[in-house]
């Protein structure tokens, strides 16, 4: 709570940079939008202007006897001017404020998401900064918008309340000072219920983490088998109970008081409002000071002087709150990742070598230490170990998902931070253990993205490669076949195994000059593991293989075996060297083989 009691205490400069920081963004990402708006704020503040002088003449000229042609001709004159102005200003709400305003929160989106994949995994581990980056992904297309309408508001209400405001104060002065003071007391209690309301969406933020945690595991597919054969609904049920009930504790600190604090900024408009009725119909009627359509314009301008100082400070009191939540999507997109490219360009493969490698994550928790061993060009590696060993972390390390804490890992020869990241990255081709399946067509989900027409030929060697090519025969679209039914109801939801191998022919697809396999076969039944192996052992025969698996019927055949125990590298060589030895290893397989004959 300390910070956020830091943050709301933001100077006016503070505000100005942070609001002219994302108008700069904004103006980036859709330039013409944002003309458009401001022109329409302009002209709808020329509309105020006129109203009110219009409602003076009209009223003057009929309390001085003029011709009725003449007040005809105003009359007509300001419909027409009015119907102009009318007309610019819904094409663009009407036509384009929609579309445009999509674009630009589309362009916002695009920003976001291309930062969020240049940050390292261990970002995802710092809680502060994950509640800030699920807030930027939800959020931040609408602190945009909302400050563009605020800006808007701003443009609209200063313009036409100035202008309406010095026709008021050369009207009468007295009525003018009444407007300034009741709006002045406004402002103060304002600023008071936007405090308030900031600190209760502050103090909400986790609870409705929570909230939307429990939601989102309801609506998913992906957790709904589960939730029917198990009690964890019971589970879930309290935490969206808690979570609200964190949120009702707040309601009465925060809510409360600014509900008193409206209560007198409205007892206060009321006063004012009927007090200045009373005063001009005084110099009305009883005075004589003040003519019939100086009245109607009195009473006009104040109204539109006190609503428009109202907006104004609202407006500002808006862009004090809204530059509290830019800060936030500042910190954000000016985050740099702890993996940094390099710019060296990475040439043909011809070994990876782990020199004395100890890793921790950022909670200090240590996962390797000193392991070191060689990989070179054409050999077939496994990685093998108990759960917690440490070997998908070092093909995170490896693929630079996080950098080393102890030693350095070398390709070629040369430590992989000095290495363009991209085009390292291009080199390995993975298969993780928790691989995702997209909601969208076999071909993209295989290509990694919008497939070309030239690549279309690869993506069904890949898949046939993987075993696949049964199941792709008996989808009726082919590679063109949706995944998923998230979006389109002709979709396939696939079983685990197949899943997996869509997986596996991404990589196949790839053909990089290292292929990384995290349980390739773990979904899959003896028979199919097998012809898969089968599959696997002839396409990459020439290429550089790293297999991570607890069956290790997949690993026996592999030029040399790596044993990780508590982080690091207890035993290494062939399958029969590790049985002839008759360590971990040789403890693992036999305990597997058991099973079997059993």
């Amino acid at each position: 709570m300390a910070e956020t009691n830091e943050k709301k205490k933001q100077k006016p400069t503070t505000v100005f940079r942070n609001t002219a920081w994302l108008f700069s963004v904004a103006w980036k990402i859709a330039p013409r939008f944002i003309v458009t708006y401001f022109i329409c704020a302009l002209l709808n503040a020329v509309w105020g202007v006129l109203e009110a002088w219009y409602i003076k003449e009209i009223f003057n000229r009929l309390d001085s006897g003029a011709p009725l042609a003449e007040i005809l001709r105003l009359i007509l004159a300001v419909a027409l001017l009015t119907i102009l102005l009318i007309a610019a200003t819904r094409t663009f709400w009407d036509v384009g404020y929609e579309r445009q305003q999509l674009m630009l929160r589309c362009g916002v989106h695009l920003k976001l998401f291309d930062h969020a994949i240049s940050l390292d995994l261990g970002k995802y581990e710092i809680p502060e900064f994950y509640n800030d980056f699920i807030w930027a992904m939800n959020n931040a297309d609408r602190t945009v918008c909302s400050v563009l309408d605020t800006l808007w508001r701003v443009i609209m209400r200063l313009t036409g309340g100035t202008a309406v405001f010095v026709i008021l104060l050369d009207l009468d002065l007295l009525v003018a000072a009444v407007v300034l003071v009741s709006a002045g007391i406004g402002i103060v209690c304002l600023a008071y219920v936007k405090k308030q309301n900031y600190e209760y969406d502050m103090a909400c933020r986790r609870a409705r983490r929570v909230s939307d945690y429990v939601c989102r595991v309801h609506d998913m597919p992906d957790y709904a088998k589960e939730l029917r054969i198990s009690e964890a609904s019971t589970v879930l049920d309290k935490l969206y109970e808690e979570s609200l009930g964190e949120r009702r504790s707040v309601i009465g600190k925060y809510k409360r008081r600014a509900a008193l604090c409206g209560m007198i900024w409205n007892t206060t408009g009321a006063i004012k409002d009927n007090g200045l009725l009373l005063l001009l119909l005084y110099q009305l009627l009883i005075t004589k000071t003040l003519p019939l359509g100086g009245f109607a314009l009195a009473v006009t301008a104040s109204w539109r002087v006190s609503s428009a100082l109202k907006t104004l400070f609202n407006a500002f009191t808006d862009l004090s709150k809204q530059s509290l939540y830019i800060d936030k999507l500042r910190v954000f997109l000016d985050t740099e990742t702890a993996v940094p490219s390099g710019v060296v360009q990475p040439g043909d493969f011809e070994s990876i070598e782990f020199c004395h490698v100890g890793f921790a994550y950022a909670d200090g928790t240590p996962v390797l230490h000193d392991v070191s061993f060689r990989i070179d060009k054409g050999r077939k590696i496994a990685l093998v170990g108990y759960n917690g060993a440490g070997k998908t972390t070092l093909i995170k390390l490896l693929m630079r998902f996080y950098d080393v804490t102890d030693g350095k890992i070398l390709y070629n020869g040369a430590d992989i931070r000095d290495y363009d990241l991209a085009a390292y990255r291009a080199k390995i081709a993975a298969v993780f253990q928790d691989y995702k399946i997209f909601a969208a067509t076999v071909a993209e989900n295989v290509a990694g993205g919008v497939c070309a027409k030239e690549d279309r030929p690869r993506v069904t060697a890949a898949l046939n490669e993987a075993t696949f090519g049964d199941r792709l025969a008996k989808l009726d679209d082919g590679i063109d076949t949706p995944l998923t039914r998230e979006f389109d109801e002709r979709g396939v939801n696939l079983s685990g195994g197949e899943a997996q191998k869509i997986a596996i022919a991404r990589a196949f697809f790839r053909r990089a000059a290292v292929t990384v396999m995290d349980e390739p076969s773990a979904a899959l039944d003896p028979v199919a593991e097998y012809e898969l192996n089968a599959h696997i052992r002839e396409a990459l025969e020439e290429d550089t293989v790293i297999f991570i698996s607890h069956r290790l019927s997949t690993t026996r055949d592999a030029d040399e075996i790596f044993v990780l125990d508590g982080g690091s590298v207890a035993e290494h060589g062939s399958h029969d060297a590790l049985m002839r030895r008759g360590g971990i290893y040789a403890s693992l397989f036999n305990l597997q083989a058991e099973k079997y004959r059993t």
